[in-house]
């Protein structure tokens, strides 16, 4: 009988730039990155304070084509709801008892190690407790 090994993968965090002025970088590293097209995800506050329109000057600058999507919270929303959580996580028999540990789980999810503002446990348990 052969064995076989495992599985392997290799996920590649994404490169992340942020700070004063990256807003204009977006069109260069999309045109680096061999792109045509720039799907540009902002939430409606961001874009109404004119952010996510300084990407889109510097997608369309780098001759890509730009689309804007605002709609994120709402579709998530919609989903939810769809499914029947309604948003709520106690919903899901999620426990305030419970939340501590999740939040220890959640720390080390890639996202939250990649994220330019790394929240701390209490951030976390915060987020749950207000989704409960």
């Amino acid at each position: 009988m052969e064995t076989r090994g495992p599985e392997l993968r290799k996920f590649l965090a994404p490169e992340v730039v942020f700070g004063v002025g990256s807003l204009h970088l977006a069109g260069q590293y999309g045109r680096n990155l061999g792109g045509s097209k720039a799907l540009v995800v902002s939430d409606p506050g961001v874009a109404a304070a004119g952010c996510a329109h300084q990407v889109l000057a510097s997608v369309g600058g780098a001759d890509l084509a730009p689309t804007l999507y605002t709609q994120v919270a709402a579709e998530i929303a919609r989903l939810e709801e769809a499914a029947g959580l309604g948003g709520a996580l106690s919903r899901c028999g999620i426990h305030r008892t419970e939340v501590h540990e999740l939040a220890g789980i959640a720390i080390h999810v890639s996202c939250v190690v990649t994220n330019p503002r790394r929240p701390g446990q209490r951030d976390i348990e915060v987020i749950y407790e207000e989704s409960l």
